[in-house]
């Protein structure tokens, strides 16, 4: 078990030695103090048992919590002032235990002195030393009553407010006590940064220093300091992130480790006075540094704070870092990122794309832009190298072009915002406009805008407010008609007075902007409002607020509405365009979100509860559970039916908004306030509701008024007719005279209608009134898009109903792709029980200046009849698959696929996953998309196909990390024939690390995430080969496998299922005709392996592929490609030749070495964390054809 601390993120736990982390300071008082831990301590025997010494320099006091629960709960033992996040917080430690006896414990708290506590912080005694501000304690372990105090000196601070009450600082240096704090000495006023007992000679003290030299040791308990004795071979200290600079020692039981912000170790051997400089290690860090460059831009290191070494193992040392933990075993020669489960990041927004549920935007503190594409369950979209800087302020989508988003964050790096930022794509590219006509936003003197509005309907028309002074040049409001190249001030009639905010932390925007013209500006420093009035374009101010503004939005979907969150005094609602507003939430409100594409949904939080809404207000219920980081500072918003929540220092959350309490919350003591009376300037206008130029109706019959056993234009698909029926109901309906009525008694049924026209490329409006009674799994209203060969393009879920026995109505609006020729639109329905549908109208919606409230998602298509179980012996399966389940056939290895040849036209899949797989589509030869295996568990994969003979074959994209499939069958039209699904002539075998698994071929750059939407199985060089070939192809890989010594392809490669161990059966698995085997650029990473155990492990493996699996199959050896340069690819070719001469000893002639070429990255791009992309893959695959024709005369596909 260890305990970690972070200086913003809280504090961390894990329980298998740091493989993953869980956060452990959700039960610690709410505020921002109680995640900025100063110091961990844990109980030396009872591993739940824990100490924090919490607080922050910019918020109130806190102290040292004890748990004795593994973080479940905590109470307060000492209170005192901490500061976690302050600038010496990688320096030193203030919470330490007693060498010998590690249940007495000491802080140090700021100001008032060191406590001792004999019973681990369950209570405490002074010893003294107040006027302090420590940066490091240390007991002598000879002697506990000697105790050393490292004091900094506090720049400009005099005096620290500590519990109510101001204490002077007026000690700095290192002290020392040899009497348990009854007297204090002063050994000098330079303070070490850190500082260490040896292990062997109490009197020898080591420690680091700001000045030159900067590692110096002491023989006399720290009255004197000398330079080591090879002091010449560390570096001068440069910047904060150099090797001259040294923050952290630690020492083993006969040595010492220091370390520099470079990321370089040094040890040195009680004894001796030289310094030993540990050669450059190996760094395993996965894809979590995405975009660092190696040499250029070197993460490792360069925050490093603090070194642990295992008591139980002198070789395992850990170190913290920025964001980061690092730990090695093998005393520095391999440092390995452990950080699965550590998320510390701050967020200072989230926004919602009104046109994908699965995407979010967000703006981080120091990091910059980020963008999820699923949902905010990953990130793989970093900003940094995309044109866009860190610290991104505030995001604005517009509703009726999400594509365009704009942004404002530093020019460069630092923590202000001066800087605005467009893209066009969807944030996955930025360009920073002119910014012509905006006041000096300069880093130094200059003013700075922290928010940034763009039209709802108008992708064009972007707003900002700019700090300082109101005046034309000056500070206020300034708007830009061409997506912000010019800028205008638009501030007529507000006060001449600093009103926006130049700090960028913690609050919320400014500003909000509707569709049709509406503002309103809520100033957060000064806790004034104002309105614009869009006829005269002069605001006017409104009445005293009852509360200081944190947060103002526009709803997207209602252009006269605003919302406000008005901190302790609540949240506020405007119906007329910022003029008047009512108190629609009494509890405190620091962040509200309005949904862009469900009408009168919103959220509210104080960053403690959470609450939703779905009639604007009217009534609220409480979103079970919340974030462990709980602060005001907190912002949400929504995705599909999912709420995000960006915290100010554990990164970025996600809920199912079916996770609440249905009992609605009462709401009491409303206040009220408008616009102030006599104003200069008009108040006064005619409310612009949002009208639609044309209804023209694209549904018949939507009143069911037509029709006699059924409503006419209306059909229905599903299962069996005996298992669903559907009748035009004229005894209940939600508007006379009649309704559909659906009876299931089992499974699913559509009632849909295709849309008259052409509507692609349309933004659609929609009613319905739904009434079920039943259990059903899904009742959605659904569309589905398909081209003019009614191949299908989309598919959309555009509301669900869930109350039981009432009539429930939705309206929304969708925008259909531009390629959507034929629409089908109606109602799903799965489970068992009666539906009613009514009161359907479709039209194109034509805003006249307003948003389109645009939404996109995935639904479950219609199901077929006809089923095809898993173990029909006209399928046919490639790969490895567990038929162990008698209803599914289960495959975790990449490129697992089952084919079945068949003729007609539709064809369903049953299939989902254990976590979040991905699965390539083979029509007829041709590559028809993927579909992602996250929600659903019937997925339609061929529609609309000619009434002829097909083949369609699902490929696994996604290696076993993402998870094992799970197929349980195909289902197609009753009249469908289902014919033999044949093998192909030859097969083959691919064995490798991630580039033989295709790790992040579909990324857009090296930038990229690893996920199951960058990798394709499909189309690894490999697979590629296969096809070409019409080959049959199975993959045997994983990322990060090595051939020896550790972590090997030899103990996993036997198994069916690799993450449940289940063995393969060799004796009845199809024998390859060739295999491929690519390792590499694992075992190298790290410098060459032994030449003699590497080159022996790999031609052992060999030996057992052809003992159980392989007997006669040519095997090609071939190096990574992401190996660079031409000595260390030479030293790999001489292994690997090494590798085929042990072979040929054994009378093996059929192993060969497979020239693969370094990857070309400026000709072919390149992939995820710098894997080769599909353009490289291809390029090797075509070189494995040609040595497959050439040595085993395999012929091309036809």
């Amino acid at each position: 078990v260890i305990y970690l601390a972070s200086d913003v993120g809280g504090c961390f736990r894990t329980i298998d030695g740091g493989d993953t982390w869980k956060m452990i300071h959700g039960g610690l008082p709410p505020g921002e103090g109680t995640t900025q831990i100063r110091g961990i301590l844990a109980h030396p025997d009872e591993c739940e048992t824990f100490l924090v010494a919490a607080g922050s320099a910019w918020d109130k006091s806190h102290g040292i919590y004890r748990s004795d629960d593994g973080g479940q709960t905590y109470y307060l033992t000492l209170k005192g002032r901490f500061e976690g996040n302050d600038w010496t917080r990688a320096e030193g430690t203030i919470l330490v235990a007693d060498p010998d006896n590690p249940v007495s414990v000491y802080a140090a708290p700021i100001g008032t002195g060191i406590f001792f506590s004999p019973d681990f912080g369950k209570t405490w005694q002074s010893l003294g030393f107040t006027g302090s501000y420590p940066r490091d304690l240390v007991i002598d372990r000879s002697n506990s009553q000697r105790i050393w105090v490292n004091a900094a000196a506090r720049s400009g601070k005099d005096t620290v407010e500590v519990n109510g009450k101001k204490i002077a600082i007026d000690k700095h240096g290192l002290f020392v006590t040899h009497n348990a704090g009854k007297s204090w000495e002063s050994l000098g006023d330079e303070s070490p940064i850190e500082m260490v007992q040896d292990p062997k000679d109490a009197a020898l003290l080591h420690a680091a220093f700001r000045n030159v030299p900067a590692l110096r040791y002491s023989r006399d308990y720290g009255k004197t300091w000398q330079a080591y004795d090879n002091a010449h071979i560390f570096p001068k200290p440069g910047d904060a992130r150099s090797d001259g600079t040294y923050a952290a020692l630690a020492a083993g039981p006969d040595f010492i480790i220091a370390a520099g912000h470079g990321g370089t170790f040094y040890r040195l051997p009680c004894g001796s006075l030289n310094w030993e400089k540990l050669p450059p290690p190996a760094i395993n860090e996965g894809s979590w540094y995405a975009g660092i460059n190696s040499g250029v831009e070197r993460h490792f290191g360069s925050a490093l704070g603090f070194i642990g070494i295992s008591p139980d193992n002198p070789d395992h040392w850990l170190f913290t870092d920025w964001y980061a933990c690092y730990q090695t075993t093998d005393a520095g020669k391999t440092w390995n990122l452990t950080i699965d489960g550590i998320e510390m990041t701050v967020l200072h927004c989230v926004a919602q794309d009104p046109a994908n549920p699965l995407r979010v935007h967000a703006g981080m503190a120091d990091i910059g832009y980020f963008r999820s594409d699923d949902g905010g369950e990953t990130f793989p979209l970093w900003g940094r190298h995309l044109g866009i800087s860190s610290n991104i302020k505030h995001i604005s989508v517009c509703a009726s072009k999400s594509s365009r988003v704009y942004a404002v964050g530093p020019i460069r790096w630092q923590w202000h915002a001066n800087q605005t930022f467009r893209s066009d794509d969807g944030g996955s590219s930025w360009v920073r406009p002119a910014q012509r006509g905006l006041p000096n936003l300069a880093d130094d003197g200059g003013e700075r805008c922290n928010t940034i509005c763009v039209n709802p309907a108008n992708p064009d028309e972007v707003w900002l407010v700019v700090s300082g002074t109101v005046k034309p040049g000056g500070g206020g409001v300034y708007r830009s008609d061409n997506g912000g190249d010019d800028w205008k001030w638009y501030s007529e009639n507000l006060p001449e007075t600093p009103l926006f905010r130049k700090d960028i932390w913690v609050s919320g925007p400014e500003l909000a902007v509707s569709a049709n013209g509406a503002a309103v500006a809520m100033s957060n420093d000064s806790g004034r409002g104002f309105v614009l009035d869009p006829a005269t374009g002069r605001w006017n101010e409104l009445g005293s607020l009852p509360g200081w503004s944190n947060c103002v939005i526009a709803d997207p979907l209602s252009p006269d509405r605003f919302y406000a969150a008005l901190r302790e005094a609540g949240l506020f609602r405007s119906d007329d365009g910022g003029r008047n507003w009512e108190n629609i939430y009494t509890g405190p409100a620091y962040a509200v979100a309005a949904d862009a594409a469900v009408s009168n949904r919103i959220a509210v939080t104080d960053g403690i509860k959470y609450l939703i809404s779905d009639n604007a207000g009217k009534e609220w219920k409480k979103i079970n559970g919340a974030p462990p980081y709980r602060h005001r500072r907190n912002t949400i918003c929504f995705a599909g039916n999912r709420l995000i929540c960006g915290t100010g220092g554990s990164g970025c959350f996600w809920t199912d908004l079916n996770e609440v309490n249905d009992s609605p919350l009462p709401i009491s003591g409303k206040t009220a306030f408008g616009l102030k009376l006599n104003t200069a300037g008009s108040s006064e206008g005619t409310d612009k509701k949002q009208t639609s130029d044309s209804k023209d109706e694209l549904i018949k019959n939507g009143y069911m008024e037509e029709g006699e056993n059924v409503p006419a234009h209306w059909n229905l698909q599903g299962g069996a007719n005996e298992r669903k029926q559907w009748a035009r109901d004229i005894t209940e309906y939600a508007t006379a005279p009649a309704s559909l009525r659906i009876d299931v008694a089992s499974g699913a049924a559509f009632a849909q209608q295709r849309l008259a026209g052409n509507p692609g490329g349309k933004t659609l409006e929609w009613n319905a009134a739904v009434k079920i009674k039943g259990e059903f799994k899904h009742t959605q209203i659904i569309m589905q898009c398909f081209d003019p060969s009614w191949k299908q393009i989309d598919w959309k879920i555009l509301g669900n109903f869930q109350k039981n026995d009432v009539w429930e109505k939705l309206s929304n609006r969708v925008s259909l792709p531009e390629n959507a020729y034929h629409v089908m639109f109606g109602l799903l329905v799965e489970g068992t029980g009666s539906a009613w549908l009514d009161d359907v109208s479709v039209s194109e919606f034509k805003p006249a200046a307003a948003d389109d409230g645009t939404v996109k998602s995935q639904t479950t298509p219609a199901i077929l009849p006809q089923i095809v179980a898993p173990d029909d012996q006209r399928l046919h399966f490639n790969g490895r698959w567990d038929w162990n389940d008698k209803s599914a056939a289960r495959a975790a290895w990449s490129a697992s696929s089952v084919k079945i040849r068949f003729r007609g036209s539709n064809l369903d899949a049953r299939i989902s996953s254990s976590d979040r797989d991905a699965i390539q589509v083979f029509i007829d030869g041709e590559d028809r998309g993927a579909f992602f295996l996250k929600d659903r568990k019937v997925h339609r994969v061929a529609s609309g196909l000619s009434d002829s003979e097909h083949t369609v074959e699902l490929i696994k994209r996604t290696e076993p990390i993402w998870g094992t499939i799970r197929f349980e069958g195909f289902a197609l039209d009753k009249n469908a024939v289902v014919l033999q699904a044949e093998p192909r002539q030859h097969l083959l075998l691919a064995i490798g690390d991630s580039v033989t698994t295709a790790y992040g071929n579909e990324a857009p750059g090296k930038e990229s995430k690893f996920s199951p939407l960058t990798q394709n199985g499909a189309e690894s060089h490999a697979a590629y080969a296969a096809r070409t070939l019409g080959a049959d192809y199975e993959c045997i890989a994983w990322s990060g496998r090595k051939m020896s010594p550790d972590n090997t392809i030899g103990e996993i490669w036997q198994y069916t299922l690799p993450r449940e161990k289940i063995n393969a059966d060799f004796k009845v698995m199809r024998q390859p005709d060739a295999v491929v085997i690519g390792f590499s650029g694992n075992d190298f990473s790290g410098g060459a392996p032994n030449e003699e155990q590497w080159t022996e492990a790999y031609a052992a493996f060999i030996d057992a592929l052809r003992n159980d699996l392989a007997p006669a199959a040519r095997i090609y050896l071939f190096a990574s490609p992401m190996t660079w340069g031409d000595e260390n690819r030479a030293v790999i070719r001489r292994y690997l030749e090494k590798v085929i001469g042990l072979r040929r000893q054994t009378g093996d002639e059929h192993v060969v070495f497979l020239d693969y070429p370094m990857q070309n990255i400026s000709a072919d791009g390149v992939g995820a964390d710098w894997h080769p992309s599909t353009a490289t893959h291809r390029k090797l695959g075509n070189i494995l054809v040609e040595a497959l024709k050439k040595d085993l005369g395999w012929k091309p596909a036809r």
